[in-house]
Parts: structure tokens; C-alpha cells; sequence
């Protein structure tokens, strides 16, 4: 059986350094050793030996003694902003309607990572409390709501957090959304003229 091979502290930085350019976290300069080694909880030589390995790959190149590295993007198979996304349901059914499918596989196909959260709105009872601790325990760069209340929706707005609503009582929050005009949904079917008569008949029974 063939050991299993530890990776090294500095391997684990580069890693976690790759991770981060590839998301987008920064955009044409990488910060210097000593912050990055104040944010990581490591040391600068550390940082170092982590930043080399990403020179050697060619991701970012040396700009001169003191200056910070520079990023270098590859031409093709970049896909910078890669997100993790929870989706929190109204219903457990949620999973099963074919847009809501849709949604989450051309996400998929973007590359993003897109998981349904533990629980639902109905089970937590849309109450935002609980809906608090569910979002502060999922590892989520972003969510999408399904069929919120304005009070949950309200919450949602009011966080740093990136979050999209789908149908619910999203308007007039802050809130990027989409849903469907029922309004017009409700008038396309009926004849303008069948309305029309429909008003007039009640107007001889009063």
C-alpha cells in the first residue's frame, strides 16, 4: 500500500493563495508577505515559500524587490468568481419544480457550487431567528430564497451577504430579484372586452 504524502505548510498556502486568485479575491496585485502572513496565521518565509510555487506556475510574476507580485490571469479555462450558493427552499417539494432544477444545473455548468440548505422556510417557520443560525452555520458565499416573507426577506437585504429572491414578498426591499407579474399573467388569457362585460353586468346588480 503506498503512503499517503502530507502536504507541506507552504504547499497548503500556495493552495489556499490559488483558490483565492481564482475566485477573483484580488484582482492584478497579490498583497504583500506580511499581510498575507498576519491573515493566514503564518510566517512570512512561510508566505514565501508559497508565493515562489505560484511564480513557478506562472501565476503571478515578480514586479522588482519591495514591489508586490503581480497576477497573470490565464488566456482560457479561467473562471474567476466561482461561488458556493445555497439555495434555501420554501418546501422540501422545491427540488423537484423544472426551473428551480434549471436554475441550479446551469449554476452547476458555470462551475459554482450550488447545495439545497438543510432545512426549508416551512420547516423553520420563516422565522428569521432560526433562519439566522442556519445561514451562520452553512458555508455559503451567497444564497438564493425561495417564496420569502417580507420579514425574511427584509433580513436577508439587510446583510452583507450576496443573496438573490425568487418570488416572495421581495418588493420594495434592496433586493436583486425575479418573479412573475401575476397581474399580467391573469389578464393575457382574458378578452379586454370579456372584462369589460364582466363590469358592466355588475354594475346593473347593484
Amino acid at each position: 500500500m503506498t503512503a499517503l504524502r502530507k502536504s507541506t505548510v507552504p504547499t497548503q498556502v500556495a493552495e489556499h493563495l490559488r483558490e483565492k486568485i481564482r475566485q477573483g479575491h484580488w484582482q492584478d496585485f497579490l498583497p504583500g508577505r506580511g499581510t498575507l502572513a498576519d491573515e493566514l496565521g503564518v510566517s512570512p518565509m512561510t508566505v514565501l515559500r508559497a508565493v515562489e510555487q505560484l511564480e513557478q506556475e506562472g501565476l503571478v510574476v515578480s514586479q522588482g524587490s519591495g514591489r508586490p507580485k503581480r497576477i497573470v490571469r490565464p488566456k482560457s479555462g479561467w473562471k474567476p468568481n466561482l461561488l458556493r450558493i445555497a439555495v434555501l427552499r420554501y418546501e422540501p417539494e422545491d427540488t423537484q419544480i423544472f426551473y428551480i432544477v434549471n436554475i441550479v444545473h446551469r449554476l452547476r455548468e458555470a462551475g459554482h457550487q450550488v447545495d439545497y440548505a438543510d432545512k426549508t422556510l416551512t420547516g423553520l417557520k420563516m422565522n428569521v431567528k432560526r433562519i439566522a443560525r442556519l445561514v451562520e452555520k452553512t458555508k455559503a458565499d451567497a444564497w438564493i430564497i425561495i417564496s420569502g416573507s417580507d420579514e425574511v426577506l427584509k433580513w436577508f437585504s439587510s446583510r452583507s451577504l450576496p443573496c438573490f429572491a425568487l418570488f416572495g414578498r421581495y418588493s420594495p426591499l434592496p433586493i436583486a430579484a425575479a418573479g412573475p407579474s401575476k397581474k399580467n399573467a391573469y389578464l393575457e388569457p382574458v378578452p379586454l372586452t370579456q372584462i369589460i362585460g364582466c363590469q358592466e353586468v355588475w354594475r346593473f346588480k347593484k
